[in-house]
C-alpha cells in the first residue's frame, strides 16, 4: 500500500474515532444514567412514582429536581453541542472526500437518517426545549 494511502486510512481512523468519542460524550452528557431511553421529566415522574410508591409531597419535589437537571442537562448541551457539530462537519467532510459520487448519495441519506434519529432522541430526552421557553 502506499504512503498517501496508509495516510488517507489512518486519517479516517483518527476522524471516525474522533467522531465516535464526540458522539460517546454527548450522549453521557445527555444521558448521566442507562436507563431506557425515554428521559424525559414525565416519563421519569411516572416511572419512579409506579416503582417507588412516591406519595404527593414526594412527587412534588421530584418534579422539581428532574426539571432542573433537565434544565441543567441542556445547558451544558447548549455549550457542547456546537462544538460536537463542528467535529461531525469536518469528519463528514472528510469522510466524503474519500467517496465516490453514487456512495456520496447514500452517506448523505445515512447522515440525514442519523440527524433526524439523534434530534428524536435529544427530543425524547429533554435536550431539545419544545415549550419555547429556554431557547
Amino acid at each position: 500500500m502506499s504512503q498517501s494511502k496508509t495516510k488517507a486510512l489512518t486519517l479516517l481512523l483518527v476522524v471516525l474515532l474522533a467522531g465516535g468519542v464526540m458522539g460517546w460524550v454527548a450522549h453521557q452528557l445527555a444521558t448521566p444514567t442507562q436507563d431506557p431511553p425515554a428521559r424525559s421529566v414525565d416519563a421519569l415522574m411516572a416511572r419512579y412514582t409506579r416503582e417507588l410508591h412516591l406519595d404527593a409531597a414526594q412527587q412534588d419535589s421530584l418534579h422539581g429536581i428532574l426539571v432542573r437537571r433537565q434544565h441543567e442537562t441542556r445547558a451544558i448541551w447548549v455549550e457542547v453541542h456546537p462544538r460536537y457539530e463542528l467535529v461531525r462537519g469536518r469528519a463528514k467532510t472528510d469522510i466524503e472526500s474519500l467517496l465516490r459520487p453514487d456512495q456520496r448519495q447514500r452517506f448523505d441519506v445515512l447522515m440525514a437518517q442519523e440527524d433526524q434519529d439523534r434530534e428524536a432522541r435529544a427530543r425524547d430526552r429533554g435536550m431539545i426545549d419544545t415549550t419555547g421557553q429556554n431557547r
